[in-house]
């Protein structure tokens, strides 16, 4: 954070107040929200605990954004939407990984993102609260493992084959 007292010290003296103020996060960016999704994204919709990074990317925007859930839905019903969304790799997934990685809730396991004893706990413990999550359990829970990483393979296929909107 920049300090504007150390910069400015003439502003200061002119009368200004400098207050720090925080900054409004969207609920999706902030970290704890992210690294729990993680947590439950890999124990409810991968087996064995464990998902690739690209299969993770594709499942955090279905989860995020109505249109990405509903395009998995219609893949996994074997339906080809006549247009496609692109998938939107977020940073933000990386970051929650950095972090849960950190905290040792997942390692990573032969090219995977695997949970550990300890996220499989707080996963658990997150599926157990009513309002924790609640829309993200939903959809999770509409997709089940069905989304395997070959199906994750072939939906981002499909995707390239889309031309994207100009």
């Amino acid at each position: 954070m920049i300090n504007l007292r150390a910069l400015y010290p003439e502003f200061e003296a002119a009368g200004f107040i400098f207050r720090d103020r925080g900054t409004i996060l969207p609920g999706d960016r902030r970290p704890l929200w992210r690294v729990a999704l993680v947590v439950v994204l890999l124990k409810q919709a991968c087996r064995g605990g464990s998902s690739s990074l690209s299969r993770l990317h594709v499942l955090d925007w279905a989860v995020r954004f109505k249109h990405g859930r509903d395009q998995i839905v219609g893949f996994l019903n074997g339906n080809r939407p006549a247009s496609f969304s692109p998938v939107r790799f977020d940073p933000a997934l990386l970051r929650a990984l950095q972090f849960a990685r950190a905290e040792q809730l997942v390692a990573a396991k032969g090219g995977n993102i695997a949970l550990t004893t300890k996220g499989l706990a707080m996963a658990t413990e997150i599926e157990g609260e009513a309002n924790l999550l609640r829309v993200e359990k939903a959809v999770l829970a509409e997709l089940g493992k069905k989304f395997t990483e070959k199906a994750s393979e072939a939906f981002v296929k499909i995707g390239e084959q889309y031309e994207l909107p100009t």
